[in-house]
């Protein structure tokens, strides 16, 4: 299974439910009985297929809401790579000693979550982390984050499409049209046409890729 980040998630970055500077976030670790699914809002949502069912049951992890089998994701950098156009996030490398031995599991990913104020019912899925089959037998176990780091934020795409109730209502405030040139010029970056006779007066730029 690919890594993931969990669709709701992303909104919640932008409107500052999750904060990824300030807020505590947890790592914890699933078998392979677990399916992301990029739709899911919650580590606890009441179904059979939630990260809670399916999390990590070995010796020395402690699973569930609060357990010491989730570990905070310490040591948090964010840094601009103006060479790949990206902002990121990067954080140390977490390990969980003396894994199993005497009750065994195989793991097969890590879930990225802020954990909720008093239970896993409102415990958010922030990202999911796939990695090499690791069978637990009482050795150290050691998540890796990629070089690059954990999380990346890049492009935004159709920057002119985030607000289309604010563009009806432009598009009633001017009627001019653009010439025949900036018109196909606009079809081509994939503009809609209801738009095409405000881009020019509103002098919005960047927003067309």
């Amino acid at each position: 299974m690919a890594d993931l980040v969990y669709n709701t998630f992303k909104k919640e970055v932008m409107d500052e439910t999750v904060q990824l500077s300030s807020n505590t976030l947890k790592v914890g670790l699933v078998t392979s009985s677990y399916t992301p699914n990029i739709d899911d809002d919650l580590v606890d949502a009441g179904g059979a297929n939630d990260v809670v069912d399916h999390e990590a049951n070995v010796t020395n992890y402690t699973r569930g809401w609060g357990g010491a089998g989730r570990k905070t994701l310490a040591s948090k950098v964010f840094a601009t790579d103006k060479t790949n156009d990206r902002g990121e996030l990067d954080a140390a490398d977490i390990t969980w000693s003396g894994l199993g031995n005497g009750s065994n599991q195989t793991l097969v990913a890590a879930v990225l979550m802020k954990e909720g104020g008093a239970n896993d019912t409102t415990s958010r899925l922030c990202a999911y982390f796939d990695f090499s089959d690791f069978t637990t037998n009482g050795a150290d176990f050691t998540l890796q984050w990629n070089s690059e780091g954990v999380l990346h934020l890049t492009s935004l795409f159709g920057g002119l499409q985030l607000l289309p109730a604010l563009w009806r209502k432009a598009w009633s405030w001017f009627s001019e049209r653009l010439d025949h040139e900036q018109v196909e010029h606009l079809k081509a970056c994939g503009v809609r046409p209801h738009i095409y006779r405000t881009v020019n007066r509103l002098r919005l730029t960047g927003g067309v890729q």
